[in-house]
């Protein structure tokens, strides 16, 4: 290692703003690794997001298959304790000594982080609990719970972590967040002595922990609900969401935490969960990469959200969520978002021109780069986006029906083809395209220059918000290439026109072509970023997959 990338490449520092935040000690190059860590706290998900938060659905083989439904409630999927894997009627079973439920995997039954913590106190407070009626996402916070008051009786170094993160409990409790409310009472009354903890000896038997630490928290003030209160409080503001069609996880990262946000992110992350074959089914780790070069003071960024929401639906999430405004540059930017276009609509005065709605209110109130009189000639309220977006299908596999609906908004005669209620589906058909039991095959030509243009917009808006080397990116410029090279196989010219099904005398809005050169650059990009992809994920499968179709290219260090 040269003496440049040298030594830690981060600080943690105070800012007037932002608070506590991860700042670059030194230069930190593209690709660098600047966090490697596992979870203090991991658990099943109670995700503050829609499904569209993940960064992509995992595929259910190497060859990237995708299932063809996906069981997810608005009260979140029902999973396994430890491994967080999605339950259902074939693979969950009780546990014998608490009657929680697990999946049907003995690693999980005998796991200490089950049977050393809610395994031993759930029975002991299951009439509080059963007191009133409550959420599934209200069980899986105590069970977090649970765990995070273990390491205060147990592990003081990994509680003075979860000590120093930032809780906003007043905040919280101000905005009726956080979900604490809902379990309060269990924890109201309890005293340490409840929490008989045991841990497993190395034969594998349980051994109950001295009494003496339960006296000395009864002795020094601080009450079972306070540490409670700090320690769901501590996830709502800071766990990450790691979720899929197959599992669904929760994770608190002290180094992670100390991330800023920004709505243009200089890292990429990577949250490791573990699967039902790995040595410790429950751990998560988190890996942090620099995206982008990063100058020496400048903080180090991540997002809390999809980059793929417009300004005032992240801003909306952040302040319910996270009880901030962004203020970034692309959030101050209320004509272009940084040139995304995220809610951008066609200017009527200037039919080649877009402009951004900068509030909620109407679309009168437009902020047009045009300089055209603000109303637009529109006259008609917000309330038609809204009505736009809650037609979209509900059923994301009924692909016809998503066709059908893009195709009769996403016309660029009213919404930029980068608005943000076409953005999350373009994401997902990316994805799905191709990714059936029949693969590339199965796709008609109009489907695979669908697929082109989609592509070819998503990623038009990841290199402005999430540049460089980006998990995000380097998927899209996969299914690119893959798309580009099928094309090709079918001596289909390599071109496409906006909007997709343009009547024969219409001039498109846009139209571009590839060449046969552009498929090797475009898989060169994507191994160069694919090759940073952790061990037995699907990015991985990805990266494989392009180095056999051609080993000669070089991936460059």
């Amino acid at each position: 290692m040269s003496s440049s990338t040298s030594g830690k490449a981060y600080r943690i520092e105070e800012d007037p703003l932002c608070g506590r935040q991860l700042v670059a000690s030194r230069k930190i190059y593209a690709g660098e690794l600047i966090i490697d860590e596992p979870a203090l706290i991991t658990g099943p998900g109670f995700t503050k997001g829609s499904y569209f938060f993940t960064r992509n659905v995992e595929p259910s083989t190497d060859t990237g298959k995708l299932p063809q439904s996906i069981d997810f409630t608005q009260d979140g999927f029902l999973v396994c304790l430890v491994c967080c894997v999605n339950l259902n009627v074939t693979n969950r079973s009780n546990c014998p000594s608490c009657n929680l439920l697990l999946c049907n995997n003995e690693k999980c039954h005998a796991h200490s982080q089950h049977r050393q913590n809610e395994c031993l106190v759930f029975p002991k407070i299951r009439q509080l609990w059963k007191s009133k009626s409550r959420s599934r996402k209200s069980f899986y916070r105590l069970i977090l719970v649970i765990r995070g008051l273990f390491y205060k009786l147990n592990c003081p170094s990994k509680w003075d972590q979860i000590r120093m993160l930032q809780s906003q409990s007043e905040a919280l409790e101000k905005a009726g967040a956080g979900g604490f409310s809902d379990i309060q009472d269990v924890f109201r009354d309890l005293l340490w002595d409840t929490f008989a903890f045991s841990c497993l000896t190395q034969e594998g038997a349980l051994s109950e922990i001295n009494g003496n630490f339960n006296k000395e928290n009864e002795d020094n003030g601080e009450s079972v609900l306070d540490a409670a209160r700090h320690c769901l409080d501590v996830m709502t503001i800071n766990a990450f969401s790691s979720f899929t069609d197959s599992y669904s996880r929760e994770g608190l990262f002290f180094l992670s935490s100390f991330m800023s946000h920004s709505c243009i992110i200089n890292t990429d992350r990577q949250i490791e969960a573990s699967s039902s074959n790995s040595r410790d089914i429950s751990e998560s780790r988190m890996v942090v990469r620099a995206s982008v070069d990063i100058e020496k003071d400048d903080p180090i960024t991540t997002t809390y959200l999809s980059l793929l929401y417009n300004t005032e639906e992240r801003n909306r999430m952040l302040i319910t969520s996270w009880l901030f405004l962004c203020k970034c540059r692309r959030c101050q930017d209320s004509r272009t978002e940084c040139g995304t276009f995220l809610s951008g609509v066609m200017c009527q005065e200037k039919l080649s021109r877009y402009c951004d709605l900068e509030t909620e209110e109407k679309l009168s109130s437009l902020v047009c780069e045009n300089s055209c009189d603000l109303a637009c000639k529109f006259n008609m309220e917000i309330n038609y986006l809204r009505k736009v977006a809650e037609s979209r299908p509900k059923n994301l596999f009924d692909t016809d029906k998503l066709e059908d609906w893009l195709d009769q908004y996403d016309t660029g005669n009213i919404f930029h083809p980068n608005h943000s209620i076409f953005a999350h589906l373009k994401l997902f058909l990316i994805q799905y395209y191709g990714r059936t039991n029949e693969g590339m095959d199965s796709l008609t030509v109009d489907q695979l220059k669908r697929k082109l243009l989609y592509c070819h917009q998503i990623l038009g808006i990841y290199n402005k918000v999430s540049p460089g080397i980006q998990m995000c990116r380097g998927i899209i410029l996969f299914e690119l290439w893959r798309t580009l090279q099928k094309l090709s196989d079918l001596q289909v010219p390599l071109q496409i026109t906006y909007p997709l099904n343009l009547a024969s005398d219409a001039t498109p809005l846009m139209s571009m072509s590839f060449q046969e050169t552009d498929k090797e650059v475009i898989k060169m990009e994507a191994l160069n970023i694919l090759k940073y992809a952790l061990s037995g994920t699907s990015e991985e499968a990805m990266a494989i997959y392009l180095q056999e179709d051609d080993s000669s290219i070089p991936i460059t260090n």
